[in-house]
């Protein structure tokens, strides 16, 4: 089975332009918190189907579709996971100078502590 990073996937919401997002990945499910330009900032949840599952690439991919077309990307999350996603990221995007890991948080980010750190992420 060919991953999802060996393909470069449209971005499902190609009207909607984010300026910076930050996630958290779990094994099971994940947060994504975006700006827009108008001001708003949309908050997603995102489940894994059968999170025991040993090939995670239709998650990750759904995860960086969340995030395209974002300036800055944040990603939180326990090591192994928020690598795959920065590398699905790369895959997909091809813009690793967007991303910013966030290593000091492995544990699950909660939706305020999520958007506390996107305000942070859109002054820098």
């Amino acid at each position: 089975m060919r991953s999802a990073s060996l393909r470069r996937r449209p971005a499902t919401r190609a009207a909607v332009h984010a300026t910076a997002a930050v996630t958290w990945i779990g094994a099971g499910h994940a947060l994504v918190a975006r700006s827009l330009p108008d001001g708003r900032v949309l908050v997603r949840e995102l489940f894994r189907p059968f999170a025991a599952a040993p090939e995670p690439a239709p998650y990750l991919a759904e995860l960086v579709d969340e995030l395209l077309g974002c300036e800055r990307v944040l990603v939180a999350g326990p090591e192994p996971l928020r690598l795959a996603l920065e590398r699905e990221y790369v895959a997909i995007e091809g813009r690793p100078d967007r991303l910013r890991d966030d290593a000091a948080d492995a544990a699950p980010l909660d939706r305020r502590a999520l958007l506390d750190r996107l305000a942070a992420l859109g002054d820098g």
